[in-house]
């Protein structure tokens, strides 16, 4: 059981590793928006800019969130980029192309 005797050990090894499975996605989900936000061109790319940035920002506010629940069930949070690769459910961007069109459409 965890310090309060509310999570059976087993159960909590299953949340952290999910915890870390969804933080690591946030992160490679978080550099993906990044380039996005920054590289993309179009005609409009200040519309673009802005409305990458406030997804930029979300997702940051919510991978704090991830790894403090890690911390606070006891474990430390994935933090390499090594580790978020491995544990991302979400493959990280090889954008080929800077046309914002083509590039958020594919």
């Amino acid at each position: 059981m965890d310090a309060k005797g509310l999570i059976p050990r087993t159960k909590k090894t299953d949340l952290i590793k999910s915890l870390n499975i969804v933080l690591a996605s946030m992160q490679v989900l978080y550099n993906n928006i990044n380039w996005a936000h920054s590289n993309l061109e179009l005609s409009d790319f200040w519309y673009l800019h802005k409305y990458f940035d406030g997804i930029y920002a979300a997702t940051g506010d919510h991978i704090d969130v991830y790894a403090e629940y890690v911390r606070i069930h006891g474990d430390f949070p994935v933090h390499t980029y090594k580790e978020y690769l491995k544990e991302s459910l979400i493959p990280e961007a090889s954008f080929k192309e800077t046309n914002g069109k083509d590039a958020i459409w594919k």
